[in-house]
């Protein structure tokens, strides 16, 4: 009688061990951070470039011409005087506009100290007196509470979309509208003016919209752009519609 021979047992071997998953969420976060830090790196940068340009350009000015003035006088010659305190008071009169402007730029105090809306209000008033470019802001159930972080971004975006319509559109009106639909808020700046080839002149191209995009992205949120140049009798202008969900917090 034969015998069955036991077939061998393969050697146990223990499954791989499993890697922890990588933190993904974590991961994007710090990325979000890391820009933004980055771009407020660069928007310290532009108002330092600002300030030196144009307020240290002003008082550099001005001082020269107290020293004329001083020479002129010491020497009895008042008469000539006069002309030297004319262009004086217009170099004070520029500086303080800058000043207030570049002020206004920074945001989060007029924020702190107004509140979301009025803080709006008091950009939207002060661009119209200062550019003569007539801006509507339509608050369409905008009475909302929002994150603070959703403020500070829709805030600096608000600046930076009336700073390019005053620089390149040529516009002579404009529109902001702010409104919530459902769990989403949403900011709407419209202008009338020349309009632009978004694919030749893209967002992508200009530091200005890629401040708005950054902001925006770190908040899960959609900014997209439209503009027509009225070629073929078309009505001319540009949208820019801002969308940001309010579900979740983040500060920016």
């Amino acid at each position: 009688m034969t015998r069955r021979r036991r077939s061998a047992k393969p050697a146990f071997r223990h499954p791989p061990a499993r890697r922890a998953p990588a933190p993904v969420a974590a991961g994007d976060e710090a990325e979000r951070l890391r820009g933004l830090r980055t771009l407020d790196d660069r928007e310290r940068q532009k108002l330092s470039r600002d300030l030196h340009d144009e307020v240290g350009a002003d008082l550099i000015v001005l001082k020269l011409y107290v020293e004329m003035i001083e020479a002129e006088l010491a020497k009895g010659r008042a008469a000539r005087v006069r002309p030297k305190l004319r262009e004086a008071l217009v170099l004070i009169a520029h500086a303080i506009e800058a000043v207030r402007r570049l002020t206004l730029d920074l945001g989060p105090a007029s924020l702190d100290s107004l509140g979301f809306l009025p803080a709006l209000r008091s950009v939207v008033r002060q661009f119209s007196l200062r550019t003569g470019i007539k801006v509507v802001l339509v608050e369409s159930d905008a009475t909302a509470a929002l994150p603070a972080g959703h403020e500070t971004t829709l805030y600096r975006v608000l600046l930076s979309a009336l700073s390019n319509v005053a620089k390149h559109s040529r516009a002579r009106n404009a529109t902001v509208t702010l409104r919530r639909v459902g769990s989403v808020f949403e900011m709407v700046i419209e202008d009338d003016g020349k309009g632009f080839d978004v694919r030749a002149h893209g967002p992508d191209k200009s530091f200005g919209f890629t401040a708005m995009r950054e902001r925006i992205s770190a908040l899960d949120g959609r900014l997209g752009i439209e503009s027509r140049t009225g070629k073929r009798g078309a009505q001319s202008g540009t949208r820019i519609d801002i969308r940001l969900p309010l579900g979740k917090k983040r500060a920016s």
